[in-house]
């Protein structure tokens, strides 16, 4: 069994050849595969600069509400919550509540007693229209 020279040199070739198209096929995989995973790399890397990016814009957002908020609560305090003016300004609205309760009662009591003089006076009245009206009821 003799192998020839032509057909040692084909097949020789034919391996080779192989081997180039193998070679040549690994190295374009390869490279996809490299830009495949710079790409991914690349949009990691964009996506967590988005991230990063809008934590500091919500740390410095939650900063800055915190810092108008303790603003507005020291306002409030520094206007309205001065525990003598609050003490002062209770003790005035219940002296103030105690006075209108009274002058209430004084109103009331004067105003039953205006009422009940005002009917006294109309059954005193009555009472003489009646007596009058009998009056000349007997004289007839």
């Amino acid at each position: 069994m003799l192998v020839n020279a032509e057909s040692l040199a084909s097949f020789a070739g034919y391996i080779g050849s192989l081997f180039v198209f193998g070679f040549t096929i690994v190295r374009v995989l390869d490279k996809k595969a490299g830009d495949r995973q710079n790409r991914m790399e690349r949009r990691h890397q964009e996506e967590m600069n988005a991230i990063r990016q809008d934590i500091v814009d919500k740390h410095y957002h939650s900063n800055s509400e915190m810092k108008n908020l303790h603003a507005r609560v020291n306002d409030v305090k520094e206007k309205y919550v001065r525990q003598e003016v609050h003490d002062r300004d209770i003790a005035l609205m219940r002296s103030s509540l105690t006075e209108f309760r009274s002058e209430i009662k004084r109103d009331l009591t004067t105003g039953i007693a205006t009422f009940n003089e005002g009917l006294s006076a109309m059954r005193k009245d009555f009472t003489e229209h009646l007596m009058k009206l009998s009056e000349r009821n007997n004289s007839n």
